[in-house]
């Protein structure tokens, strides 16, 4: 029986927590608007329960709206602007007798502060680096399915209270009646009336007994849904009575029943006199102790939070929870924030934050020596105004505005006069804040300094450059007028056969208005197919071996379709090192040489076929040698033999 009603309480209990009519009313007090829209949207994403979000940036404003709107649930940042979550916790524990559920918000984990938050009746203490739409949401589930059944644990003791009461009451009057009774019946009817007494108090206690187990089933199963360890300790440190049952992470208790056993006995000497120092203090001031433990649990270390509240005139109730995850948690912030101070150090950049009000928030980096003020001055609370030169107020607050304004990187540069010299600053600005800004102020004198040393280097080299290439345009120029005058066509290849260059005389062949035309063109671009590739083929033979061809004859077909002989030279091109970087070619129009040969052969046959025909002999003499020579027909008439 007392399970079916453990089970049924708790049922119960997660019925109501899943209802989505109505939303959970939670209240968000931070002042980071960015903050409150993303647990707004965490929230959102909850598909298990509606809430109702209401909003505040200050202290004093969300105690208002605490007072007007009561909310179910508060999410507070630890420090505000005008105070922080601990005030916020002393505020509402005075307007407010029932335990409120507070989840305290923070960017830095502070262990002091978390004490002190827990101390108060903060529920839950989370870091905001570490939370997550899920993690938000499993937290408040947790917290107001403890606050609900720490309510409900309240009003069973609060109505069993009421009913012992009431029972005493019955009691009494029962006993004053039956006392009149006794006085009225005398002595007669003493007997009677003490078996109808004894009769109506054995029914009372039989009442009473079930609506006590009844109570107690219900205290029961709410305390086994809560994970915290229960137990109640004796002044003289000795367990008197597990109020949870065993939880899986005291592994030190080995599972055994400690009533009757000292705290000595179970803990290391060391956790043991911690515990009895809290327990002695809990006794005497009758306020809530918590602190911090850590147990060696073979190989590993295990952190516990511990509560202690007076519970009775000599013993203290004892909450115990494993909170190894959160440590580890933590553990690794501080090492990130480590990280990020030592980041920050190595950083060259004065970095600080500056509120919409040009008053600075933070200085985030140590003291650079770039800047105008002393490292021992406190800049924060002071204006941009109070620190530098009007000129640079002005344009600060320009990209400042545009910063916030836009959201977006600003970048600029700026000079400061430090002393008796100038000092070139690169200044870059990003929102970091509803209403503020982080400034990264970098000292750009050395690159300016070398820019204008690069700058001068440059317009030397400029100079140079334009005078060495008057130079060779000149030379260039000469040589082109040289080549123009040439009575051959020149031209120059690279090795892939592409025109480099060309005089006049090829410029006209080639059908070109300007020399230039032909720079990137090929053979292709100029003759037709078989022609290209007859020259691209006899470019490749001199580029590949290195041997000039001198002197040969070919056809040229010209732009016009008209069919030219021409005597062709082709050199390989060298660089500085003797590599063939290319080809370089001559050739002349001999196609009237040509023409004269081939009638000069014509008539030669001819005349020759008219001796033949006439018996004529031919003989030449040439004087300067004193050389006679016959043809053949002179021999036939002479008679004689031609010798060779």
């Amino acid at each position: 029986m007392e399970n079916s009603q453990s089970k049924s309480t708790i049922d119960s209990l997660q019925s109501s927590d899943m209802q989505s009519s109505p939303a959970l009313k939670i209240l968000i007090v931070d002042d980071a608007e960015s903050d409150r829209l993303t647990y707004s949207r965490y929230l959102q994403s909850d598909s298990e329960r509606n809430y109702r979000v209401i909003e505040a940036e200050t202290l004093e404003e969300g105690l208002e709206l605490w007072r007007s709107q009561q909310p179910d649930i508060v999410l507070i940042e630890l420090n505000l602007p005008d105070g922080n979550g601990l005030t916020f916790l002393e505020a509402i524990n005075i307007d407010h007798a029932d335990r409120v559920p507070v989840i305290m918000l923070t960017g830095q984990g502070n262990e002091k502060m978390a004490v002190n938050a827990m101390k108060l009746g903060a529920s839950d203490y989370l870091l905001k680096g570490d939370v997550t739409a899920k993690l938000l949401t499993t937290s408040i589930r947790q917290v107001m399915r403890e606050t609900a059944l720490l309510q409900q644990l309240k009003r069973s003791q609060l109505s069993y209270q009421a009913e012992l009461e009431e029972r005493n009451k019955l009691l009494e009057r029962i006993s004053e009646e039956l006392h009149c009774t006794v006085e009225e019946l005398k002595v007669s009817a003493e007997e009677k009336i003490e078996q109808h007494r004894l009769l109506q108090y054995e029914e009372d206690r039989k009442v009473v007994e079930a609506a006590l187990f009844v109570s107690e089933a219900q205290s029961r199963a709410i305390l086994a849904t809560i994970p915290d360890f229960m137990v109640i300790i004796g002044a003289d440190g000795n367990y008197r009575q597990m109020v949870t049952p065993h939880r899986d992470f005291l592994v030190h208790f080995e599972n055994s029943d400690l009533v009757g056993r000292a705290v000595s006995e179970v803990l290391p000497p060391e956790a043991a006199q911690q515990q009895n120092y809290y327990l002695q203090k809990a006794i005497q001031t009758g306020e809530l102790q918590v602190f911090e433990q850590q147990l060696q649990i073979g190989d590993r270390l295990q952190y516990e939070e511990v509560r202690i509240i007076k519970s009775g005139e000599d013993e203290a109730l004892f909450m115990i929870r494993d909170i190894s995850d959160r440590k580890v948690a933590e553990e690794a912030l501080r090492a990130s924030e480590a990280k990020s101070r030592i980041v920050l150090e190595t950083i060259p950049d004065l970095m600080f934050r500056i509120g919409a009000d040009q008053v600075y928030r933070e200085i985030v980096s140590p003291y650079r020596d770039i800047a105008l003020f002393p490292n021992d001055c406190d800049l924060v609370g002071l204006s941009v105004a109070d620190v530098l030169p009007p000129e640079a107020v002005q344009r600060q607050l320009h990209y400042l505005q545009q910063a916030l304004q836009t959201g977006e990187l600003q970048i600029y540069e700026q000079q400061i006069q430090i002393g008796d010299r100038l000092q070139y600053e690169e200044v870059r600005i990003i929102k970091s804040g509803e209403d503020e800004a982080l400034f990264m102020i970098r000292d750009i004198s050395d690159r300016k300094l070398a820019e204008r040393a690069l700058q001068q280097l440059n317009q030397l080299l400029e100079a140079k450059v334009r005078e060495r290439t008057q130079e060779l345009w000149q030379v260039n120029q000469l040589l082109q007028t040289v080549l123009d005058a040439f009575p051959l066509s020149v031209f120059w290849k690279d090795r892939e056969s592409v025109y480099l260059g060309c005089n006049q005389l090829f410029a006209l062949t080639t059908n070109l208005k300007f020399v230039q035309d032909i720079i990137g063109q090929n053979d292709f671009d100029c003759y037709d197919e078989a022609q290209a590739l007859a020259y691209r083929a006899d470019d490749l033979q001199v580029t590949e071996s290195g041997i000039p061809k001198i002197n040969f004859e070919e056809m040229m077909i010209m732009p016009t379709g008209e069919q030219r002989w021409v005597q062709t030279n082709k050199i390989p091109l060298r660089n500085t090192e003797g590599n063939v970087i290319g080809v370089m070619g001559t050739f002349q129009d001999i196609s009237d040489r040509k023409q004269a040969e081939l009638q000069l052969k014509e008539t030669t046959d001819r005349l020759a076929l008219a001796l033949n025909s006439g018996a004529i002999g031919c003989w030449e003499w040439d004087i300067q040698q004193n050389l006679l020579v016959w043809d053949a027909r002179m021999y036939e008439l002479y008679g004689d033999i031609k010798r060779n």
